[in-house]
């Protein structure tokens, strides 16, 4: 599973649901836009209990799911169905300076 973070406020960055910051990438799309320009921090926070998924971007609660509801992308996604995993950075070749803090509390 992936949760994406890219600059959809960028001139070329097309406006679709498997294109914008903070979505359960194929899975679910964010509630709203709340990303800051490209050079600002963003703050994102994961929260997975369970079979819940919450992802807030900046302070503000923009995609919450189960997973149980979302079988009709199991295909294609099989994360959904995992009960345990690890967390990964991937960067597709620009410029990013990430910090991570990961807590299995």
């Amino acid at each position: 599973m992936e949760v994406q973070v890219l600059d959809d406020r960028a001139a070329n960055m097309p406006r679709c649901s498997r294109s914008s910051t903070v979505q359960l990438y194929g899975i679910t799309a964010p509630k709203s836009r709340v990303s800051k320009p490209a050079g600002e921090w963003q703050t994102m926070k994961i929260v997975c209990q369970g079979r819940e998924v919450q992802v807030t971007l900046n302070g503000t609660q923009i995609s919450s799911t189960n997973l149980n509801e979302q079988q009709a992308h199991a295909k294609e996604h099989p994360g959904i169905n995992r009960a345990s995993g690890h967390v990964g950075l991937q960067n597709h070749g620009t410029r990013s300076t990430t910090r991570t803090f990961a807590s299995a509390n």
